[in-house]
Order: structure tokens, then C-alpha cells, then sequence
């Protein structure tokens, strides 16, 4: 039965400040050492989270320089360790540098699945790509398309997500 009653994204800097249960568990999003960050290292967060998948990728959509994309593997960690752990963990954390993009991407992603809110104000910025590529493996695994469609505040139009 899964218990997943929540996800939430969130900064590395906050997550890193939090507690951990043995209840919920963390996604860790780390960008890839870079020559203004040379000695980019995993973050530190407390042991005490039911379980940590710790992910290596750059917050882009499309190859740029020596900067890393999410790949489907990562997709494929991500999808997997969820099903792992959708029966004991009542909340999952995603959390990258800033908590905006790649982070609310995943976020959305863990929402879709399990049919949880999210908020659409607060994860506006999320990073297409990460979310696409999620959506695509997620079928390629036998499971059901995600569609959706976001609902401008500003105007109440519909803007259709196509997953690729």
C-alpha cells in the first residue's frame, strides 16, 4: 500500500538544516564540479533519512559545454527507488542548489505519480527536461502517460505540458 502523502522541493541549503526521519525520504540533486566550483562535493544531510538517492546533473535542457544533462538512467534511479520505497515512506524531499528547478521538477513528477497537490505557484520554473524525461521513462516502465496542463494564474488559460 503506498503511504506517500507528500512531496515538497526545496534549497540545498535548507535541506541541509533539516532533521531527518526514518519516515521520509530525500532526493539529493548536486551539480557537477565546474571550474568556478572545482571541489563541488555531495551535500551534507543528516543520516537520520529513511533512505538519500543522491544524483550528479546540471541545471540545463539542452547540451551545453561540458555541463551534464539528466539522463534517462537518472530517470530510471529516480522511478525505481520511488517504487522501492512508496510503501514506507510518508513524504519524499527533493532538493537541489537553489529548490526551484531541477528539484521542482522531480517534485512534480513524485505529485503526478501518487495524485498529491503541488503547489503550481511555487513550482513554476521547474526544469522541463528533468520532468519530460521522467514522464517518457515512467511509460517505457509499463505504466500509465502523465499529461497535464497548468493553469495560468495571471490569466486562467491552459498551457498543455507535452511529455516527449
Amino acid at each position: 500500500m503506498v503511504m506517500v502523502k507528500h512531496t515538497k522541493h526545496l534549497s540545498e541549503e535548507r535541506a541541509c538544516g533539516m532533521r531527518g526521519n526514518s519516515f521520509t525520504g530525500i532526493i539529493s540533486i548536486v551539480g557537477t564540479p565546474t571550474p568556478v566550483e572545482p571541489n563541488r562535493r555531495s551535500a551534507k544531510l543528516d543520516s537520520k533519512w529513511g533512505d538519500i538517492l543522491r544524483l550528479w546533473f546540471d541545471d540545463i535542457d539542452s547540451p551545453y559545454q561540458n555541463y551534464v544533462m539528466f539522463t534517462d538512467e537518472q530517470a530510471d534511479r529516480v522511478i525505481e527507488w520511488m517504487q522501492q520505497h512508496e510503501d514506507e515512506f510518508k513524504g519524499i524531499f527533493v532538493h537541489c542548489a537553489q529548490g526551484v528547478s531541477r528539484s521542482a521538477a522531480i517534485a512534480r513528477f513524485i505529485a503526478k505519480v501518487y495524485g498529491l497537490p503541488f503547489d503550481e505557484r511555487e513550482g513554476m520554473m521547474f526544469n522541463r527536461h528533468v520532468f519530460n524525461t521522467l514522464c517518457r521513462r515512467w511509460k517505457d516502465h509499463g505504466h500509465d502517460e502523465i499529461t497535464e496542463v497548468l493553469y495560468l494564474a495571471s490569466t486562467g488559460a491552459e498551457l498543455p505540458i507535452i511529455s516527449t
